[in-house]
Order: structure tokens, then sequence, then C-alpha cells
């Protein structure tokens, strides 16, 4: 699972990698699928939480550490 998860996420573009292989990636971690379509209730956030994650990953530098916290920084918004 790690390697496939680092494959994904350190892909040339991020937001390709993981839109080519979201099944995998949900499958691995199911709590992102909530996230997609969930929308922020607050005036600084124009994205859903799905859409505000890509676009932070989008502007990542390539470090894995960093891709993964930033994957998981929202991951609760649609539990609470």
């Amino acid at each position: 699972m790690k390697n496939k998860l680092y494959n994904i996420l350190m892909g040339d573009d991020v937001v390709e990698s993981i839109n080519e292989n979201i099944t995998a990636l949900v499958e691995m971690i199911p709590e992102i699928e909530p996230m997609m379509g969930f929308i922020h209730n607050h005036p600084h956030h124009h994205l859903d939480v799905w859409g505000h994650t890509l676009l932070a990953l989008s502007l990542s530098p390539d470090d894995f550490i960093i891709r993964i916290a930033i994957l998981l920084h929202d991951i609760g918004k649609p539990f609470t």
C-alpha cells in the first residue's frame, strides 16, 4: 500500500495522478470519498473540501510528507 500511495502522491502532476488512481486511493483511504462534494461553510473557501485539497496539492513541493499531510488535513470535516 505504501508504495502505491507514494507513487500516486509523487507523480509528475499530482492531481492528474490522483484522478487517474482515484479508485485505488479511495480503497486505501475510504474516508477521502466523503470529502468529494462536501461544501465548506466558510467565506474563505470557494471549493468543496476535495477541490480545496486538490488545489493545495497542486501547489505543493515534491515532498511525500507534505503531500500526505495536505491530503489528510481536512479528512475529518465531513464527519464533524
